[in-house]
């Protein structure tokens, strides 16, 4: 599943009840455990004013509520934020809740989000555009009886 579908899809459960929308995001980060010392290279799936979730191609040893920096770039802007790890799903899938920040450092991120979210809404057009000229549905669904 493409990282935009399964944010989107991790959106919709109605356990989520975020205070900042996710964005789609796909790109290299780095986590800095902070008591370790230790980095880990990871993917950046989403990202929000509050958090982001991260994916690692091994498995991420640190817990619940473990102290973090994480780092990526996003638009050739690189980025930075403390944080804690605040859940795990499995042995390389994280999400990392951001720390308290700065007035100014906060609408920097804002900035970058409204960028990402220009970006997706571009790249959603374009793919609804070329479903509909190809003469297939966008979406397509499947119900069994029993659903």
């Amino acid at each position: 599943m493409e990282a935009e579908e399964y944010a989107r899809a991790l959106a919709d459960l109605p356990s989520n009840r975020r205070t900042s929308p996710r964005h789609a995001l796909e790109g290299d980060a780095s986590i800095l455990l902070v008591d370790h010392g230790s980095s880990i290279c990871c993917n950046i799936l989403d990202l929000s004013l509050g958090g982001c979730q991260l994916r690692t191609c091994d498995r991420f040893p640190a817990g619940v509520n473990v102290l973090v920096e994480v780092s990526f770039k996003v638009h050739g802007i690189v980025l930075r934020f403390r944080g804690t790890v605040q859940w795990k799903a499995g042995e390389c899938l994280f999400g990392i809740r951001f720390a308290e920040m700065t007035s100014r450092r906060r609408e920097e991120l804002a900035e970058v989000l409204r960028e990402v979210e220009a970006e997706n809404a571009a790249k959603a057009e374009k793919l609804a555009a070329q479903m509909q000229g190809s003469g297939e549905p966008a979406v397509e669904y499947c119900w069994d009886e029993d659903d």
